[in-house]
């Protein structure tokens, strides 16, 4: 089923508000949200709401915390975010919980089972709490890496600390802000131009880079609507 932007936007400010959050903050969020939803990330949108809620309702996300400056040392800063608002990853789980909704299986093979067996089962994946890191080994080296630039930079739980609790709460974040005089557009061009040329994988008809797919999706979503899970739908109008 579909809904429009507003409806959406508009039904999780609502439930939001009843949370204790300012008239801004529920804006800010249910915006957000609504954004993901739209340009086609699920698990970030509205499939992920009903745990954020959760969150709050169990006192895991405070909504009237706001960040603090602790440290500065020269072009890197510190905050202490106070367990308060803020953007949320919905990691390989989500896009799992993305398929359950629908009942489908994974396109490949996405994590292990409980006996240790490679499976395309998102429900037998979630149960094992096995997922196949990103990108294989190249991508658990780099998780490795970040794990420990972030735990670093931040002094914040490293993720050893996190797996700890029953619920992902307490994450490191690390944002890098780059905004050089000249990005090389040309440049640019020329490497999307370049990775379009490979060669296509059979069943596919193009070959899109990152975010290009993004666009087509939220004007589609502000043309026909978004699509929406009808019983995750439901369950926010009960909210």
């Amino acid at each position: 089923m579909t809904v429009t932007y507003s409806q959406l936007q508009h039904e999780l400010e609502r439930i939001l508000i009843t949370l204790s959050l300012s008239k801004e903050k529920a804006v800010l969020c249910s915006t957000l949200f609504a954004n993901n939803s739209r340009d086609g990330f699920i698990s970030h949108g509205l499939n992920r709401f009903p745990v954020f809620v959760d969150y709050i309702k169990n006192g895991m996300i405070d909504p009237k915390a706001e960040p603090e400056s602790i440290h500065k040392a020269g072009a890197l800063e510190t905050w202490d975010g106070h367990l308060g608002l803020g953007m949320y990853n919905a990691t390989l789980y989500g896009k799992l919980q993305e398929y359950q909704l629908k009942d489908e299986e994974l396109p490949m093979p996405g994590g292990y089972d409980e006996q240790g067996r490679l499976t395309t089962d998102p429900k037998a994946i979630q149960k094992s709490k096995r997922a196949l890191p990103i990108g294989s080994w190249k991508g658990a080296g780099l998780a490795m890496m970040l794990d420990v630039l972030v735990t670093s930079l931040s002094g914040g739980w490293p993720t050893a600390q996190i797996s700890k609790n029953e619920k992902e709460i307490g994450v490191s974040q690390c944002f890098i802000c780059i905004h050089p005089h000249d990005y090389h557009a040309s440049l640019i061009e020329e490497i999307l131009t370049f990775t379009k040329t490979s060669k296509l994988a059979n069943g596919h008809s193009a070959i899109s880079y990152p975010g290009e797919r993004t666009l087509l999706r939220r004007k589609r979503s502000e043309s026909e609507g978004i699509t929406v899970n009808k019983n995750m739908w439901e369950t926010i109008l009960k909210m």
